[in-house]
């Protein structure tokens, strides 16, 4: 039995069945990106509110968001013209048009590719004193030194630190009543879970003995241990789950006791290209944090004095015209390099108060902008395979009924200029507003 209205239009409304569903599913999709475009709005006009958070400007490349429209504003005519060659009956054209379609897909998800890439691979560290700086070349290594103390958990321990131990790993005794028992042991995954086990039966056999009834949960869950010799570990901040300055705790909640090396002063970016100190708690910007950390090669008055003598050109300038100067582009400044003089922090862990490559973790601005651009492009994705499908792997339809396949490069296509407009809106508020 054949579906009616599936090639055929209703007399009565004059669509088929696949055009009907395709506008209902996009007045979804309206509705969907809608509330995120408006989110969006209020989000940024409630920045304006709090006296320390700036909505980021110029953040994002406009050329190439500007060529990614031109791109996808091109799909959108060739996918026209591939329907119009499909309709004439032409499907070696039709191939090439759609084969362009999907060409330009692919080349807007890599020019995307890349613009995560640069995200991810650009920083900021926001100090104690709320002033920010943006760079290059994080290096968040920690040296933890002394440690002769391990607490472990036993049912979530996965032996990371074991990995992290710089030189010959020591040997390990088992700590009860504060004191070390037993022969020493190679520490591992195994050889806990073994002790463990043992120490699990010998408290059953005890709860049995004296009538009681064992459970599970009455089994042993924290074992400390001591190292025959102090050890040294190096570990990504972002590794831990807790840093302090006499212990490292690991996401497996293993807890290990020791300083901070000296070699590991802080958190170190090697390629400085922006300082913000429009939300500083100091008094007077010239007196943040920043200064006082910038540059470990012995520039660190290259940058300051150039923000102090841009700040005097300013208020020289806001003087002449008889009004008050503003200095929020003093307070956010690019950070100048040349071959003699190259800018790069080191802030001590006691001042970091947040560090993070431009991800959502770092602001709300990029949790939107990856929410709303990953959500496109993954319509992209999916719209890209489905034209693939059509146009490729569509033969035997074409042959049986090409007026059912041109329906459907219709339907695809109207799905395709959603995707296109959808960009058009998302253009404007995230790369020029």
């Amino acid at each position: 039995m054949q579906i009616p209205y599936e090639v055929k239009p209703r007399p009565d409304t004059g669509l088929w069945n696949a055009k009907i569903g395709i506008w209902l599913f996009l007045a979804s999709e309206v509705m969907l990106f809608g509330g995120l475009f408006s989110g969006y709005v209020f989000l940024r006009l409630g920045s304006a509110g709090e006296p320390d958070y700036f909505w980021p400007h110029g953040e994002l490349s406009v050329p190439f968001g500007f060529v990614n429209t031109i791109i996808l504003i091109l799909s959108s005519v060739f996918v026209v013209v591939a329907w119009l060659q499909l309709k004439l009956r032409d499907y070696k054209k039709f191939q090439l048009w759609m084969g362009l379609v999907v060409l330009c897909a692919a080349v807007f998800l890599v020019n995307k590719g890349f613009e995560y890439s640069a995200k991810f691979k650009h920083y900021g560290i926001k100090l104690s004193d709320n002033s920010i700086v943006h760079g290059h070349g994080i290096d968040d290594t920690i040296r933890y030194e002394g440690i002769t103390e391990v607490n472990i958990d036993v049912i979530r321990f996965n032996g990371e630190f074991l990995d992290r131990i710089v030189g010959e790993k020591p040997k390990f005794r088992q700590v009860k009543g504060g004191e070390p028992v037993g022969e020493p042991f190679d520490l591992s995954v195994r050889s806990v879970g073994k002790l463990a086990s043992e120490i699990d039966a010998a408290r059953r056999a005890e709860v049995e003995a004296a009538g009681g009834k064992w459970y599970p949960a009455k089994g042993v869950r924290q074992l400390s241990f001591v190292a025959e010799r102090a050890f040294s570990i190096e570990i990504s901040r972002g590794d831990l789950r807790q840093q302090m300055p006499d212990a490292a705790k690991f996401k497996d909640q293993s807890l290990l006791k020791g300083d901070i090396s000296a070699e590991t002063p802080g958190l170190k970016l090697a390629e400085l290209d922006k300082i913000d100190l429009r939300a500083t708690d100091a008094d007077d910007p010239i007196d943040s944090l920043v200064w006082g950390f910038l540059d470990e090669h012995g520039h660190d008055g290259h940058a300051k004095e150039h923000f102090v003598e841009h700040r005097e050109r300013l208020e020289q300038e806001a003087a002449e015209k008889g009004h008050e100067a503003d200095f929020s582009k003093v307070f956010s400044q690019d950070v100048e390099h040349s071959k003699e003089y190259h800018a790069s922090i080191v802030v001590p862990w006691e001042h970091v108060r947040l560090y993070s490559n431009f991800t959502p973790k770092w602001n709300t601005y990029y949790a939107i902008y990856f929410t709303l651009t990953g959500l496109h492009g993954l319509h992209v994705l999916l719209g890209a395979v489905v034209l693939f499908y059509f146009g490729f792997m569509s033969k035997k339809l074409y042959e049986k009924d090409p007026e059912h396949l041109a329906n459907r490069v219709e339907v695809g296509g109207l799905f395709w200029h959603f995707v296109d407009l959808v960009w058009i809106f998302l253009f404007p508020i995230l790369y020029l507003m």
